[in-house]
């Protein structure tokens, strides 16, 4: 009787161990969200002395990296894929001069889309307008930021400190 629980045991434990190589060489196991940080500065080099501005939800994580100066950054987005998989995955990366001299919108279709900025526009809120109430959104308008919205969350407009209408990129 004991050989048999022990076989039976055995089996569960070598079929786990198949099923989890399995995810993970088919590309189904990501970063899990406590590591997203670290692993965008490990892959992509990033000194551990520069900032963050961080935005995560559900579905999408966009950071910024930046020195102390503010002259020079890196940006990371991370997807959550629908469907039979786990973590997060590496999306795009890099630097644009969009995100250094304005605001930068990703657009990922059913993920929902992330603002990133260096902020040198000054940009001290965001204002969404869905069609039933406004929802207000105050950035620190001397720091750079990311944002993350929802698909199809309405009418976006976002205003810098002397109330201005900022447009942006995409």
């Amino acid at each position: 009787m004991c050989k048999k629980i022990c076989k039976f045991i055995t089996m569960i434990i070598v079929l786990t161990i198949l099923g989890i190589i399995s995810l993970y060489t088919n590309g189904n196991i990501g970063v899990p969200k406590s590591r997203i940080e670290s692993d965008a500065r490990q892959s992509q080099k990033i000194d551990d002395s520069w900032e963050v501005a961080k935005s995560i939800s559900n579905s999408l994580c966009a950071m910024v990296f930046y020195n102390e100066h503010c002259s020079d950054h890196t940006f990371s987005i991370y997807i959550n894929r629908k469907g039979f998989s786990f973590g997060y995955f590496f999306r795009s990366g890099g630097s644009l001069s969009s995100i250094e001299e304005s605001i930068y919108e990703f657009k990922l279709n059913r993920y929902g889309k992330a603002l990133l900025s260096m902020n040198k526009v000054k940009a001290e809120r965001i204002e969404i307008d869905n069609g039933h109430e406004i929802k207000k959104i105050d950035i620190d308008s001397e720091k750079p930021f990311t944002i993350i919205l929802e698909e199809n969350i309405g009418v976006v407009t976002i205003y810098d400190i002397h109330d201005k209408v900022i447009n942006y990129r995409f």
